[in-house]
């Protein structure tokens, strides 16, 4: 295509003015299709890919959930809400065992795991006494180690009675063993376990005083299932050996 220029001459000189481009760009109709398409295509897969993404990110979280073990106490878990009370009033505190001095220079307290250290004050070394898999499996509410420190005797399943008074299970824990030896009355008529009253070591030896059914009696050893006979007054809600009657509650 040939432009045709002009030539405007004046008095004292001349200029050239190139005529107005009259050139049209003509587009494929067809190819504008084609070129929408392929900008729609690619936001339908970069959607689906994000959607894709999500849906691992959640296939995954809620696998680690069930692995876990956590699925009952989300999806199951049926239960009600705090109130102010209960932690105003100490209700949801987790109770602790006592410590206890078993000699002078030797102290029995509940480690944060839930077992059972000594704390020697001469070397000032702390080692586990009992693990925290005993105190759980037994669910044990109170202790006393002997003064050798060779066996542990545990109270547990404790039902109340009145405000100071109880009957309870006792275990007798042999530390160097890891053997469990229960309480109870050689000559107990009842086939299951003796509720007691009250058992405790004596002094400083491994003899233990025990209580029940308001008579005291005496075990010479832990190994030994003899029990000696103290007292044989006791009566039901009239006589109390070993333990206060109502009036001293």
């Amino acid at each position: 295509m040939h432009a045709n220029v002009t030539s405007d001459r004046g008095g004292g000189g001349g200029s050239w003015r190139l005529p107005p481009d009259e050139t049209l760009q003509v587009q494929d109709p067809k190819q504008k299709d084609q070129d929408l398409d392929l900008d729609e295509g690619h936001n339908w897969r970069s959607i689906i890919f994000s959607l894709l993404v999500i849906s691992f990110v959640i296939a995954g979280i809620i696998t680690a959930i069930y692995l876990l073990g956590y699925v009952d106490e989300l999806l199951y878990w049926s239960g009600r809400r705090m109130i102010l009370d209960e932690y105003l009033q100490g209700e949801l505190t987790p109770t602790r065992l006592q410590p206890s001095w078993v000699t002078t220079k030797k102290y029995v307290f509940q480690a944060d795991d839930g077992g059972l250290a000594i704390l020697d004050t001469t070397t000032n070394s702390i080692n586990i006494l009992v693990t925290n898999h005993t105190i759980r499996q037994l669910n044990v509410h109170g202790y006393q180690c002997s003064h050798d420190l060779k066996y542990v005797l545990f109270r547990h399943n404790v039902k109340k009675i009145f405000q100071k008074s109880f009957t309870a299970f006792y275990t007798i824990y042999d530390i160097e063993n890891d053997h469990h030896m229960p309480v109870k009355l050689k000559d107990s008529y009842k086939v299951q376990r003796t509720r007691l009253q009250y058992a405790a070591w004596l002094g400083n030896s491994s003899s233990i005083i025990i209580v029940a059914d308001n008579d005291i009696f005496l075990r010479q050893s832990p190994s030994i299932e003899e029990d000696v006979r103290i007292t044989a007054t006791g009566h039901e809600n009239i006589i109390y050996n070993g333990v206060p009657d109502w009036l001293y509650q």
